[in-house]
């Protein structure tokens, strides 16, 4: 498998390409019971903007440790949406918060369309617009947010990051990358409704100093990849699987998912 690395300078402007939507913890490693905040946020090339969130916004809001899940939706305000969640992970080990959104809708311009589609690895979705002799048309889009953020409680060895959420679209690591040092390869599977996801781009972002890291990769015909993580601090992994709607979908061509896995390697 091949992966290709880029680097980004910190204040790059938007393109073309979609927003990624990832989560992160303050502090991915915590004592248990000490507070953990957690924040979802939304931008391009790991620069973005945090999304308050309600329970109208969260089709699915859980904790998963070691086997065992907690439903934590109905902790969400009903109507005010926080800038943050509270939590306590109150036993040593790994930790995994899971998320999804309820679907949202876009229409993109063709043009931006096929320059998302492509900078996302979708050039399956570019071709067939051209076979049907949509290729000018707009994208006309319905999308979703898989959203899983890895935490640590102590230092106790932890099955969590093996757990598979129930979510459409989800980034499973082989290794539990909350203990992994940097330097190290994280092997990973992608799965789409439970079924390997093969031919899929994922990308690996991470801050380091002034710049922004992204590496690529491409999942083969068992979803899995790898990629090499050469940085301890935070690191986000994100994926787009996309088909056609559904004959129920009146104002969308396409259905999407968006896969998002995020971490810390701890530091020495």
């Amino acid at each position: 498998m091949k992966s290709l690395l880029f680097l980004f300078l910190a204040c790059l402007a938007g393109s073309a390409g979609a927003h990624e939507f990832w989560g992160e913890a303050e502090p991915f490693r915590a004592a248990p019971n000490e507070p953990v905040a957690v924040r979802l946020r939304v931008g391009e090339y790991f620069n973005g903007d945090v999304v308050p969130i309600a329970r109208p916004q969260a089709a699915m809001l859980k904790l998963v440790h070691d086997g065992e899940e907690f439903d934590i939706r109905q902790q969400l305000p009903a109507e005010r949406a926080l800038p943050e969640m509270k939590l306590a992970l109150p036993a040593e080990g790994a930790w995994m918060l899971a998320f999804d959104s309820y679907p949202s809708s876009i229409t993109l311009p063709a043009e931006k369309f096929h320059a998302y589609l492509h900078d996302e690895g979708l050039d399956a979705i570019i071709r067939k617009r051209e076979a049907d002799g949509k290729q000018n048309e707009p994208g006309r889009e319905h999308y979703r947010r898989n959203v899983k953020i890895m935490m640590r409680a102590g230092s106790q060895a932890s099955t969590t990051h093996a757990a598979r959420t129930g979510q459409r679209f989800e980034i499973v690591p082989a290794e539990d990358p909350t203990t992994l040092p940097a330097g190290s390869t994280l092997h990973l599977q992608l799965l789409f409704d439970g079924k390997p996801a093969s031919g899929v781009l994922l990308k690996a972002w991470h801050r380091h100093e002034r710049q922004v890291l992204m590496i690529r990769a491409t999942t083969d015909a068992q979803g899995k990849t790898s990629v090499s993580l050469p940085y301890a601090g935070m690191w986000m992994l994100s994926a787009v699987h996309m088909l056609p709607a559904g004959p129920e979908a009146k104002e969308a061509d396409w259905d999407s998912f968006w896969a998002n896995l995020s971490f810390a390697l701890p530091e020495k």
